[in-house]
């Protein structure tokens, strides 16, 4: 529904226009750096809080909540988007230090994306706006050159019916009476 309401109104449309452009050149970069972060995070998580952390002689102890990589990948999600669901808990020290410098890395992320955002926004509105008005330009021209190709037109007719008619009185004038009716016969038949 917004977007049927956008096409009847400029500032909503050129706003709209404006937040698609802004997003998309912004979206991919935090995307990769979420998904690096995710992937960062989930591995070493795992690695001290499975018991792969007992194997390597660590020393760390903890459940079995990081059962592997992906399965860690829900915890890093829910602490670099700052939501913390709380169902997946580092218990170790160094899995509470990662656990951390993943929170830290989110807000990171997010106040990147809000910086690329706010950046790009005015440059890409005033294009926008520009566009718009050219747009609005052109429209206004068409409708104006529309209406001087009806003047035109009319203007035609009436001096071609001068035409057909002085054409019409010079025949009955000259000589060649039998030429110029044949002309404006033709002139007639082209003309209807």
């Amino acid at each position: 529904r917004i977007c049927k309401v956008a096409r009847h109104s400029e500032v909503l449309f050129l706003t709209f226009m404006v937040f698609l452009k802004v997003s998309q050149a912004g979206l991919f970069l935090v995307l990769m750096l979420i998904g690096f972060a995710m992937i960062v995070s989930s591995s070493l998580v795992y690695l001290f809080e499975s018991d792969l952390c007992d194997q390597s002689g660590l020393g760390c102890a903890g459940p079995g909540a990081f059962s592997s990589i992906p399965a860690s990948f829900w915890w890093s999600i829910s602490t670099l988007t700052t939501v913390g669901y709380g169902d997946m808990v580092p218990q170790s020290a160094m899995g509470k230090v990662i656990g951390a410098m993943t929170a830290v890395v989110g807000l990171l992320v997010v106040s990147i994306a809000i910086s690329l955002v706010s950046l790009n926004f005015k440059q890409t509105f005033l294009e926008e706006k520009a566009k718009l008005a050219i747009q609005n330009r052109h429209r206004r021209r068409n409708f104006r050159d529309g209406k001087d190709i009806d003047e035109k037109l009319q203007n035609f007719e009436e001096r071609s019916q001068d035409l057909l008619n002085y054409i019409d009185s010079l025949s009955e004038k000259q000589e060649a009476k039998v030429q110029l009716q044949a002309m404006l016969g033709i002139l007639k038949s082209h003309r209807d």
